[in-house]
């Protein structure tokens, strides 16, 4: 090994001194007190593209009486849905988050806020009219058990909606302008390995499980944010089946 080698070795393993503090990089961390002030990730910044995109096919004479979002956080995408509904549930793992989601949602009756998994809903079979989940399949250990649920608790002719980022160096390029400067900013710090830890599943591969779960499905693929724009320039797919068994 040259000396350059040695180098780079070196700095790569120098410890800063934040990296003990048990918030570094802590995903739980993150998502209860800085993930609704990102500029990348928050609903009101680039991906809130991605949250339009969503519910672009739905309007407010639309209604789906009983829907559920799963890895809903603190409710942020409440505010896109455009259709009719009689039942919101909305669920989140982290419970901080649905702490969050029952203060900013006690005067609405629709709105239940509930601790759940999206791997292992405790939901009936065909339950629900519309499923919505936001960014969500990409942190899961077991996103192929997710899919399986989210289309069990479907009832046929209802839908499931949901988007998944598509990483790559544009992402990553817009992270590190946007949403790690501000966390930075705000005082979290390891963002890399926070997101290291949460998007260990591929775009590419969850797209293959994706179209085999719901094969027998009505399913459509819509990339963003411009309609056209080629593989390299897509920040995330959203993702639409309609249930038809």
């Amino acid at each position: 090994m040259g000396i350059r080698g040695i180098r780079e070795t070196r700095d790569i393993n120098k410890i800063m001194p934040y990296e003990d503090d048990p918030r570094y990089g802590d995903p739980d961390t993150y998502y209860a007190e800085f993930c609704d002030l990102a500029p990348c990730g928050g609903a009101d910044g680039l991906f809130g593209y991605a949250h339009r995109a969503i519910e672009r096919p739905y309007r407010p004479g639309d209604k789906y009486s009983d829907v559920i979002e799963v890895g809903a956080g603190t409710g942020l995408h409440f505010r896109f849905v455009q259709h009719a509904f009689m039942r919101y549930e909305l669920t989140e793992l982290r419970e901080a988050s649905v702490e969050k989601a029952r203060t900013s949602f006690a005067n609405d009756p629709r709105v239940t806020c509930s601790v759940a998994d999206a791997q292992d809903l405790p939901y009936e079979d065909r339950s629900f009219d519309r499923l919505i989940a936001t960014c969500v399949l990409i942190h899961l250990p077991e996103p192929e058990k997710a899919l399986m649920e989210w289309r069990r608790v479907v009832r046929t002719n209802g839908i499931v909606t949901f988007y998944v980022p598509r990483e790559g160096a544009l992402l990553d390029l817009v992270r590190r302008l946007t949403t790690i400067r501000e966390a930075k900013r705000l005082g979290y710090h390891g963002y890399e390995l926070m997101m290291a830890r949460e998007h260990g599943r591929r775009s590419q591969a969850l797209d293959r499980l994706i179209a085999h779960q719901f094969r027998k499905d009505h399913l459509i693929r819509r990339s963003g944010p411009l309609p056209s724009s080629p593989p390299a320039f897509r920040l995330y797919t959203v993702y639409e089946a309609r249930i038809l068994t």
